[in-house]
């Protein structure tokens, strides 16, 4: 083959590859009752794949469960495979370590611990979004308050129970927060947790969306298509002049 004809269809399978390339984004709005201590993008096997920076310093009680905050992850998707968003929620109840040694006061006998929130998945191999549900997993736990996004965990497989909208105005969030939902998070998303309403009490929470990825959902643009025939062209034209 001409040398002319080779650096073109390698200067055309170049573009063309890099036409496909793509990067995913987990992007998330969520709070919690009391206290976000972690989040990450998990494997099926519970292996950390990418712990989301949180905006606070955990078990500081920075976190104020009625103010939405946001985050995100770029992350390298692998298609046809399983994965966990998990998030765990730290409560301040008497039966709390994080409260006994930080919060102070008197706690209330019955302080539910839920998570609310949301995850929006981009990537060619899925675009979906993961709002909290009573399709989530949820159980309750007792987590260091001022723990990171663990290497390893046991995934919490058993089905959220549904609290009730962020928008609906009989949750106990609502009415505790000014009659008012949580603004920067949707309506529709659920208060979840581990326990039947009015809640659980546990320490923590751990809560989990699973998702399961599929073959690239994109084609190649046409321009791309096209600038792929005129190179495959001018490389054979290319060939008839050798």
């Amino acid at each position: 083959m001409p040398k002319a004809t080779s650096i073109i269809i390698t200067l055309v399978l170049s573009f063309f590859c890099a036409s496909l390339a793509f990067a995913d984004t987990i992007n998330m709005n969520f709070t919690a009752d009391n206290e976000v201590t972690f989040a990450g993008l998990y494997s099926s096997a519970g292996q950390l794949v990418s712990a989301f920076t949180l905006p606070y310093a955990a078990g500081n009680l920075a976190g104020n469960w009625e103010q939405a905050y946001s985050g995100s992850l770029n992350v390298t998707l692998q298609h046809d495979t399983t994965y966990y968003l998990v998030v765990a929620a730290q409560n301040y109840t008497p039966n709390s370590l994080a409260y006994q040694s930080l919060a102070g006061g008197s706690p209330s006998l019955t302080n539910p611990v839920a998570f609310l929130g949301d995850f929006t998945v981009t990537s060619p191999f899925l675009n979906a979004t993961y709002a909290s549900s009573a399709a989530w997993y949820a159980m309750g736990a007792d987590i260091s308050p001022t723990a990171a996004a663990p290497g390893s965990l046991t995934m919490p497989l058993a089905n959220a129970v549904d609290y009730g909208s962020n928008s609906a105005t009989n949750t106990l969030w609502y009415g505790v927060n000014g009659n008012s939902d949580v603004s920067g998070i949707a309506g529709t998303d659920q208060w979840i947790g581990a326990g039947p309403f009015p809640g659980d009490d546990s320490p923590s929470l751990l809560v989990a969306a699973e998702f399961t990825t599929d073959l690239p959902a994109q084609a190649p643009e046409p321009a791309t298509l096209a600038l792929l025939g005129l190179g495959l062209l001018g490389a054979g034209w290319l060939k008839r002049r050798a």
